[in-house]
């Protein structure tokens, strides 16, 4: 016997994507690599949520958006992120500097939702 379909299949809606939820509070990041913060070694810094004022003291906004055709794109500052990171987890700017890049990075990702407009 032949299994071969009769009728097109049914339509399947594609789910909307899920739209983040506004962040809030400290934010914790675990380090692939300890640094040191203000002697002692640690393989985890918490970052508390930004202020307005944050922004203003370290002189600029650490990520933005550009647009370019269709697509949006985030530009991180690295000096400003590290200027924000060293300020929101209360540790001196060396110990952010002395972070493996991939952990800069993945601490970057995990802030920068409190910098960019709600765009929903």
């Amino acid at each position: 016997m032949n299994d071969v379909p009769t009728a097109p299949p049914p339509a399947v809606e594609a789910a909307a994507p899920e739209v983040p939820a506004l962040r809030t509070g400290p934010t914790k990041v675990p380090l692939r690599k300890k640094v040191e913060a203000w002697g002692k070694m640690v393989d985890e810094i918490v970052f508390r949520e930004p202020t307005a004022e944050d922004v203003v003291e370290c002189g600029a906004f650490p990520c933005r958006l550009r647009w370019v055709g269709d697509g949006v794109y985030v530009d991180v500052d690295p000096k400003a992120m590290r200027a924000m990171m060293s300020r929101l987890a209360q540790v001196p700017p060396m110990t952010i500097s002395m972070m493996h890049p991939a952990d800069f990075m993945t601490a970057s990702l995990s802030l920068q939702s409190f910098f960019l407009p709600d765009l929903g």
